[in-house]
């Protein structure tokens, strides 16, 4: 059991300062040109100079860096009259480079894609697994040795989403239905690949699924994801909130009520986990099918007891909630919104979205792929 002496023991340290050297302004520069390049579409150098700040001569050899990756390529010359040599176009090669990403989190196997720079899957495949806690490891490995086989090249890293609490150097701290404890899987992959290896928690890589391919924006974001249990994010400041001891969004042990089933993790009785994961309202819609309307309101006014306190104090715009096709639209999204809108103060409420989206693995997949290539390559 996770016990508040292990947890401190988590404490993440302030980031330290430091002053940024050549290689890091280089690094910098290429981001620049990248994010132009996306945001913008094709462009000539000259017109990326302008765009960036950058002279045309530092602009050529940072294109021709990414162009020697593979990243960047030439498209064609600029028609347009002018004296000189015409500028040709330069754009993202979106099958320049690929990522392989898997979601340990899916309900029956685990799932891995191949995605390419635009984020278009190539590839996906699922492994079985049981649940067994002492496979997990190997399935995963199994999984990935497949997909790399498969994946088309070149392959800028790996990026895999796990449940429970993961720091960001890739070490699972702790991941229950897995038993893994002090596991570094992140070091892990890259020794057995040689890939640059991101692990992230995988409601955290579903808001950035979210935000970055699926409702790209800039306004803060609050996911919600139920179906092993209740497990949030939040994406404030275009960052996700980690926490000191990257245990931000875990809310599946508030003390909802005082009385109900007994929580099989933390012991306790009333938790929100016992009350809104998809494991929960499964098993309670299986023993009275014909309260299916009631039992779903029940757990959404619950819900949004939970959230309208983090949504207020956040001041956050948008909330998303995961989960089963078969459960969250509908009647439990609408107790949910409902109940958040009720509770909040009154001048926020007119512009909160609450939506519900059904593909958390997607979601999870498409985030850990996009957080591969934006470390590695400072593409989002």
């Amino acid at each position: 059991m996770l016990t508040t002496e292990k947890l401190r023991a988590l404490r993440r340290p302030p980031e330290e300062l430091k002053k940024s050297d050549q290689q890091d302004q280089r690094v910098h520069n290429r981001t620049l040109l990248l994010r132009l390049l996306r945001a913008e579409g094709p462009r000539t150098r000259p017109q990326l100079s302008r765009l960036s700040g950058l002279s045309v001569p530092a602009v050529t050899t940072l294109i021709g860096e990414l162009s020697d990756a593979g990243v960047v390529c030439d498209i064609g010359i600029d028609g347009a009259a002018r004296v000189g040599k015409p500028a040709s176009y330069v754009q993202i090669n979106d099958d320049g480079a690929f990522v392989v990403a898997v979601d340990t989190t899916a309900r029956g196997g685990f799932v891995g894609a191949v995605f390419n720079l635009a984020g278009e899957e190539k590839l996906r495949l699922t492994h079985p697994h049981d649940g067994t806690p002492g496979t997990a490891l190997d399935v995963l490995m199994e999984l990935l040795d497949t997909l790399i086989d498969a994946a088309p090249l070149p392959l800028v890293g790996i990026g895999v989403a796990s449940h429970g609490l993961v720091d960001d150097a890739g070490i699972v701290h702790l991941a229950n239905r897995f038993d893994w404890r002090e596991l570094p899987l992140g070091s892990l992959i890259a020794e057995k690949t040689g890939l640059p290896t991101i692990i992230g928690n995988d409601v955290d890589l579903m808001a950035l699924g979210i935000r970055r391919f699926r409702r790209r924006s800039d306004r803060d974001l609050i996911a919600i994801a139920i179906d092993h249990g209740a497990a949030g994010a939040a994406f404030i400041d275009g960052r996700i909130l980690l926490g000191e001891q990257f245990a931000a969004g875990e809310l599946g042990h508030l003390k909802m009520r005082d009385h109900g089933h007994l929580c099989p993790s933390c012991g306790g009785r009333g938790c929100l986990d016992t009350i809104v994961s998809g494991d929960a309202l499964r098993q309670a819609l299986a023993q009275a099918p014909q309260d299916r309307e009631a039992l779903l309101a029940d757990a959404g006014q619950v819900l949004g007891d939970a959230l309208a306190p983090v949504v207020n104090f956040l001041n956050v715009s948008e909330v998303a909630v995961i989960g089963d096709p078969e459960l969250v639209p509908g009647t439990f999204l609408h107790a949910v919104d409902e109940t958040v809108r009720s509770r909040i103060m009154p001048a926020m409420a007119g512009d909160v979205l609450i939506d519900a989206y059904t593909d958390g693995t997607s979601l999870a997949l498409i985030g850990a792929a996009s957080e591969v290539f934006s470390r590695e390559l400072g593409l989002v």
